[in-house]
């Protein structure tokens, strides 16, 4: 997301819900698990009170099983 009057707010969402303590304009979780996967966007507020959303970004997150060779 780019644009907007500073200062800039940001709010990461997943399946249109916030996710507390995301307040910057990247996210990243260090040990994700499949509960983890889903649709994320990152909503942005500027000076003005504009709402700039992201484009969704899918997660897929896929549990490796251990080879029975």
């Amino acid at each position: 997301v780019s644009g907007g009057m500073p200062p800039l707010t940001y709010q990461w969402r997943k399946f249109g819900v916030p996710i507390l303590g995301t307040n910057s304009p990247t996210y990243a979780k260090a040990s994700a698990t499949t509960v983890d996967a889903g649709d994320y966007v990152c909503r942005v507020n500027d000076a003005l009170g504009t709402i700039i959303t992201s484009n969704v970004a899918t997660d897929t997150i896929m549990k490796l099983c251990a080879d029975p060779d």
